[in-house]
Parts: structure tokens; sequence; C-alpha cells
């Protein structure tokens, strides 16, 4: 699950991952949320700065109602301290900066698909 409020970044998000994996992507919070309600989501990524709710806010939501989700910060703003709080406080696993490289988005995925294992 992919959540960001810009369009373009859901496309490119959207388009780079779909051929390896399947991809919900939500503009807003709620949506999200809903997605959340009807599939089983092992990973998601979300925009720090949205108009409705910060990324790692969302994070804690995301925590509470399905916590064996990988939880993933992309943002231009890796420095920030929320982002900063949320990865030691445990709601975030991991941070990338935009523009993200898909290799390293995989190789995220990869390895916590053997932390599974």
């Amino acid at each position: 699950l992919y959540l960001d409020d810009e369009t373009l970044n859901l496309l490119a998000f959207k388009s780079q991952f779909r051929r390896d994996f399947e991809v919900h992507c939500a503009s807003n919070v709620q949506e999200a949320l809903d997605i959340l309600e009807k599939q089983r989501i092992d990973f998601v990524f979300t925009d720090q700065r949205m108009p409705d709710m910060w990324g790692t806010e969302f994070l804690a939501i995301v925590k509470e109602r399905c916590p064996e989700a990988h939880r993933i910060v992309i943002s231009g703003f890796t420095e920030d301290r929320a982002i900063k709080r949320g990865l030691e406080r445990g709601l975030v696993h991991s941070a990338f900066e935009k523009p993200f490289s898909s290799r390293e988005i995989i190789e995220c995925i990869k390895t916590r698909c053997r932390e599974f294992d």
C-alpha cells in the first residue's frame, strides 16, 4: 500500500512495482484505511507531509490495526524530527528520501521477506 496525496507520485510508484508486487494506492488517509480493512497488506509506504495527516501519524494507526505490516516513510524530508521519532519509537521501520531508488525499495522488501522465513 502506498499513501501519497500527489497523484503523479502514486502513478510512478505503481508503474515501478506493479510487475513484481500487488500494489494498492491511496490518495488520502481514509482511502488507505479502507484498503487496510479489506486487504492483507504486508508493506505500508507513506509520504510524510500530507494535508490531512502526517505520514508518521498514519503509521501509528497502521501499527495498531496491522502490527505485522512493515511501515515505511518516503519523503523529501527524511531529516524531519517526526520521522526520526517514529523510527526511535518503532512506528516507522524504514525511511527513504524522494526521489527514491526502486532498487532500494525492492531490497527493503526482500530483506523483510527473508526475516519472515
